[in-house]
């Protein structure tokens, strides 16, 4: 079940530092505020829905592995994020029910833990959206070469859901027509995550249904350890 805990850490940085607002472009501009201008639309909406890709690196120096999945967000409420790869996990984390699930397609298994036990930074970004935009959210404007061609966007040094980023470095950057974020970057001393965004949509009414695990009613229900999944992002 790690695979699957990279793959939710990383919907969570999405949702915690993406928005479909526009940032400044203004010399001389604040990166932080621009960072705010476009967190502030998706913490505001009643519902945040986006198709994202996933390319993960090889430590060893391979091809990167490539994965698809939806991403469902609702402030105050849940958060849930669907593999599309075969027997991928369905993992939702739901404030209403005060559950923390994780489904094991290949295995039929619905794991199953209660709401104070997911990794307190999803539990923060639902709990308390707004935070992620306090005092203690810092960045500077970077420019990378991402599929070959320059992106100009934002590292974040650290944010209000967490302590200053000192082992996980975070990147965001918009699409160039759109000015919507398209891009994230998330790396570790062991790999790094690029993000693709699309389809992202802020809905104009929240729909709990979408926090509805893909299990079928034969499934089994066992406890979940997060600590097992998540390592230390379980604390």
């Amino acid at each position: 079940m790690r695979r699957s805990a990279w793959v939710t850490t990383a919907a969570v940085a999405v949702l915690a530092l993406g928005a479909s607002g526009e940032p400044r472009s203004a010399a001389g501009s604040d990166p932080a505020a621009e960072v705010r201008a476009m967190v502030r639309t998706i913490l505001d909406a009643p519902e945040v829905t986006s198709d994202v890709v996933l390319e993960r690196s090889d430590p060893f120096g391979g091809a990167p592995d490539v994965e698809r999945g939806q991403l469902w967000y609702l402030p105050g409420r849940g958060l849930r994020f669907k593999s599309s790869r075969t027997h991928g996990h369905d993992m939702a984390v739901d404030r209403g029910k005060e559950k923390f699930y994780l489904y094991s397609p290949n295995e039929n298994v619905i794991y199953q833990a209660p709401f104070e036990k997911a990794p307190a930074r999803i539990r923060k970004l639902i709990q308390d959206p707004d935070r992620v935009l306090d005092e203690n959210l810092r960045a500077v404007a970077q420019t990378r070469t991402i599929q070959g061609r320059s992106r100009r966007g934002y590292q974040i040094l650290s944010t209000g859901i967490g302590d200053s980023l000192t082992s996980v470095g975070i990147w965001v950057a918009p699409d160039p027509s759109t000015r919507q974020l398209h891009w994230l970057s998330i790396s570790t001393p062991a790999d790094t995550l690029l993000i693709e965004l699309r389809a992202l949509t802020i809905r104009k009414k929240a729909e709990p249904g979408h926090l509805t695990l893909s299990a079928p009613a034969n499934a089994t229900v066992e406890p979940l350890d997060p600590r097992e999944m998540l390592g230390r992002e379980s604390r």
